[in-house]
């Protein structure tokens, strides 16, 4: 996957997406790459999650590994576009267990696929006062999970804790991108720095 802005833009407020690459060099590059890295590490099975930097002049970076399928919206999209649960494979691969999913017995075509996600508001308390769905305008979107009006939100929130969530399928990955950035461009979300909310047990 290739993402859209960086976590370090998240950090700052700004939204957060990902884009599954089209199968084609740059994939094949990168599948080397991983199993490199995870031969390295003596990583022989498992659901796994690679964080690569790739340098100005092309050259791919290592950042980090983790035993553990990726965060936000990847292991909705595997199941959605693959049929692939990473979290039963995971739990199956621990306890030596073969894998549920099988490669079909006839190719398919490429199923692209992204994510978008909206970080909580800088100012917290922030309570959601507008907000419209994108999907209208960007067809592409198949799931939407969006703030309810008047939702107050109190913490610096998460991938699963946002103030909008978005799935989306194409036909390519340059598609999905473009998609991504309509959705930014038309999503609109307006919220309002409030008081406090006091918890009753």
């Amino acid at each position: 996957m290739s993402y859209v802005h960086t976590r370090l833009d998240y950090a700052h407020g700004r939204p957060l997406g990902s884009v599954l690459l089209d199968p084609g060099p740059e994939r094949d590059e990168l599948t080397t790459f991983a199993d490199r890295c995870l031969r390295a590490l003596g990583l022989r099975d498992g659901a796994f999650h690679l964080e690569v930097i790739r340098r100005p002049g092309g050259e791919l970076v290592f950042l980090e590994v983790g035993l553990r399928p990726g965060g936000a919206q990847v292991p909705f999209l595997h199941v959605d576009l693959y049929g692939i649960d990473l979290f039963a494979e995971a739990f199956r691969a621990a306890l030596g267990l073969p894998p549920l999913w099988q490669p079909p017995s006839e190719p398919v075509g490429p199923r692209a696929g992204g994510w978008l996600i909206y970080p909580t508001p800088r100012e917290l308390p922030g309570r959601v006062v507008a907000r419209t769905s994108p999907r209208s305008a960007v067809p592409e979107i198949y799931h939407e999970e969006l703030p309810a009006l008047g939702q107050v939100m109190t913490g610096p929130g998460s991938y699963d804790e946002g103030c909008g969530i978005f799935r989306f399928r194409g036909r390519s990955a340059a598609g999905v991108r473009a998609a991504v950035h309509t959705a930014m461009e038309v999503y609109g979300l307006r919220t309002e720095r409030t008081e406090a909310v006091e918890a009753h047990g």
